[in-house]
């Protein structure tokens, strides 16, 4: 690994494609009604690939990016957000793996789950959108990624998935195999296109 990729280790570490798939996720989001007043949970935020966008538009300190992995965020506290000169916008990183997201102290209006639950088993995907459940505002909304099994329920064998190459469009793969949406509403899961 050369000098340079070495001191990108963390863009790799997400799933590489940092500038259009850190695009992507605020112009999702924003195009859903995130404003700059708004709090925003950014469940598994990595090394702030989505975070760097979402930090440079939201008020200080309405960010907060939960990550299992002290190695991502370290990265992302000390090279991104130094990087695009955002550390003076306050954004609250914590390190978690267990989603007590009510230890966080505040309630959001927005938070997202960017490729996370295609890494975790079922009962980890169920407790996280529970305690994401318990720390949104009425009518707040949880927008998550997962992949899609057009066998149905029934079928439980792995879902392959394509994988984006420098040929595949991330805005296409994402938007036809990756980019679906839980709404939560008075308790009840609500999926979108």
């Amino acid at each position: 690994m050369g000098r340079n990729q070495e001191s990108e280790w963390h863009r790799h570490a997400v799933g590489g494609l940092w500038e259009e798939i850190g695009k992507l996720q605020f112009e999702f989001l924003v195009r859903h009604g995130l404003r700059p007043e708004h709090y925003l949970l950014d469940i598994g935020c990595g090394s702030m690939r989505g975070g760097v966008h979402f930090v440079r538009y939201l008020t200080s300190g309405h960010y907060f990016g939960v990550e299992k992995s002290s190695e991502l965020l370290d990265a992302g506290r000390n090279i991104e957000l130094r990087r695009y000169n955002l550390v003076n916008k306050n954004p609250i990183l914590v390190q978690m793996s267990d989603f007590d997201l009510k230890s966080l102290g505040r309630s959001f209006d927005y938070a997202l789950a960017q490729s996370v639950f295609t890494h975790l088993p079922l009962n980890s995907i169920v407790r996280c959108i529970m305690n994401v459940e318990k720390v949104l505002v009425p009518r707040g909304r949880l927008y998550a990624t997962f992949f899609h099994n057009p066998r149905g329920k029934f079928d439980l064998e792995p879902v392959m998935h394509p994988r984006p190459t420098a040929r595949t469009s991330p805005h296409t793969l994402t938007k036809t195999h990756i980019i679906m949406t839980l709404k939560l509403s008075n308790g009840r899961v609500k999926e979108q296109d």
